[in-house]
């Protein structure tokens, strides 16, 4: 219709602020939903002079740059900076994401959603590549599950096994090895589980 304006894609951060503290954030339109250690909280967007200003039900919420303020109850936690390696795999659950892997040389990423599609994506070229989630092929006693996924122009391999796994791809060890061959290309790296 003419006149409406296109939903904005959301938005997602993972704010560390002073003394420790963490929370979600999740923006969209005119709206933040934040994800507090205790619950969650949806605020409408405030009028504001520069940067983004949510507030409502004794909680506020500012936002300029890569920082932010928050307020709640009688807490105030400022310099909050949004952590963007932590917000990548936050954005992928938050988007229903079921498993998250990533890569270095080359960069690459991977999202599987059960029942949906396994997108790869190859970092330095922005090449995506979206293949239909299938059956996956499960041996428990080697903790090892494989997807052999097929497109109309491209096989994709993907083999998961259960130990841990520390790379350049995240900061924090990971609980899942990962491999994946696109046709005639391997590509190493580590993942988790989101949901």
């Amino acid at each position: 219709m003419q006149g409406q304006r296109k939903p904005a894609a959301a938005r997602t951060y993972v704010y560390d602020c002073e003394s420790g503290f963490r929370f979600i954030a999740r923006s969209a339109d005119d709206t933040v939903w934040l994800f507090l250690p205790t619950h969650a909280v949806q605020l409408p967007r405030a009028k504001s002079g520069s940067g983004e200003e949510y507030s409502g039900r004794n909680t506020s919420f500012s936002r300029a740059g890569a920082s932010a303020v928050l307020q709640y109850g009688q807490q105030t936690y400022r310099r909050c900076r949004n952590n963007d390696a932590a917000a990548v795999w936050e954005h992928a659950r938050l988007n229903g994401v079921d498993f998250r892997a990533a890569g270095k040389q080359p960069g690459w990423s991977l999202e599987l959603t059960l029942d949906d599609e396994i997108v790869f994506v190859e970092d330095h070229s922005q090449t995506v590549y979206r293949f239909p989630t299938p059956t996956p092929e499960i041996d428990a006693a080697a903790r090892k599950t494989t997807y052999l996924a097929e497109s109309s122009e491209h096989q994709l391999t993907l083999s998961l096994e259960g130990k841990p796994c520390t790379g350049p791809a995240s900061a924090e060890p990971l609980e899942v090895t990962v491999q994946i061959k696109l046709d005639d290309k391997i590509y190493q790296g580590c993942g988790k589980a989101l949901q």
